[in-house]
């Protein structure tokens, strides 16, 4: 997977205090929220239809770590560490989604042309975790997923609402201490390029899925799939090969 972050863009081509004033407020909400980072989401972020699309990407360029041309930021977006946030040209934030790197190194970085649908969540969690979702990706609304040590999805992958990544397994051997106590183990999720996910696939840790492959609606993936694979079911099993078939 090539670059997909632009620079970080200065934004906000206008004067803040100016801005405050068509918003009708006073100097006093800069000394209540200094940071910017902060002051910019609580004044647009709620602003309905296209007066806030239009105000979001014109001033979102000085918070976020990089903002392309003809980006899409809908209504109610919530960032946690803005900063880390890079959104090459043309990405699509449907309204009511979250965005948060709460500690370390993190980032969320969403190649050129990417989706993300409304009321999806994106946690980075652990220190380095991050998210890389390449060119063209469509990810469906109330997805979740956590980073934690790196999940990466590939270019022109339809994906369907309600994607679950959790790569973290919980520690239950020991029936004398709480499971909460006994912590659990993680790894990376690569999803290659051109993979369909249906509806509700949910994805553990530690494993690829190859490229072009197809996997069914509900399924639980546990184990790597290899390129061209159709799988389906709770655990998912690979059903045939899409070379094997003719093209639907």
């Amino acid at each position: 997977m090539g670059n997909i972050v632009p620079q970080g863009t200065e934004g906000g081509d206008g004067d803040l205090d100016g801005l405050l004033d068509d918003l009708g407020l006073g100097a006093g909400i800069r000394r209540l929220l200094p940071d910017e980072s902060d002051l910019l989401p609580y004044l647009l972020k709620d602003i309905p239809g296209v007066a806030g699309l239009r105000l979001r990407a014109r001033w979102y360029g000085r918070v976020l770590g990089g903002l392309g041309e003809g980006c899409t930021i809908g209504p109610g977006i919530t960032f946690v560490h803005p900063e880390r946030v890079f959104l090459a040209n043309g990405v699509r934030l449907a309204g009511n989604s979250h965005l948060e790197v709460p500690r370390g190194d993190g980032r969320i970085e969403l190649g050129a042309g990417v989706y993300l649908g409304w009321g999806s969540f994106v946690n980075t969690w652990m220190p380095g975790g991050y998210l890389r979702v390449d060119t063209g990706t469509w990810i469906g609304a109330g997805t979740q997923i956590w980073g934690h040590v790196g999940v990466e999805i590939g270019a022109q992958c339809p994906i369907a609402p309600g994607l679950l990544i959790v790569p973290y397994q919980h520690a239950f051997g020991d029936v004398r201490r709480p499971i909460m106590e006994q912590g659990g183990s993680t790894g990376p999720v690569v999803v290659e390029d051109d993979v369909y996910l249906g509806m509700g696939v949910r994805i553990l840790p530690n494993l690829t899925i190859g490229r072009g492959a197809v996997v069914g609606a509900g399924s639980v993936v546990r184990r790597s799939l290899p390129p061209f694979a159709v799988a389906a079911g709770v655990p998912a099993r690979v059903l045939r090969l899409r070379q094997d078939s003719p093209a639907q």
